[in-house]
């Protein structure tokens, strides 16, 4: 009965976290981009320490969907400017948010 409270209580404690605070990572910028509408998740290697591991496998038919929405990088990565630094072929940093 322990192994089970205990198991439980790691599901449970962080699934009442995200309903309390919704807001991604809590990144000030989550609310701005509304990225703390979306549900998101990393393709390949994962170097920040800040999120836990979550996997999510997708059929191919699923890329193509007209409901699908995926994006080489964050979309924090373009407030930073690092979208810009990372990936030079998107172009200049045009400097501005509204840009």
């Amino acid at each position: 009965m322990d192994a089970i409270r205990i198991q439980t209580s790691a599901i449970t404690r962080p699934s009442i976290n995200l309903h309390t605070n919704p807001s991604g990572i809590s990144f000030m910028k989550d609310k701005l981009l509304e990225t703390d509408k979306s549900v998101f998740s990393v393709f390949g290697p994962n170097l920040g320490h800040y999120a836990d591991d979550i996997i999510i496998v997708f059929k191919c038919e699923i890329s193509p969907h007209p409901d699908a929405n995926f994006s080489i990088q964050a979309a924090t990565s373009f407030v930073s400017g690092n979208a810009f630094v990372l990936r030079p072929w998107l172009g200049k940093d045009p400097g501005s948010l509204d840009e």
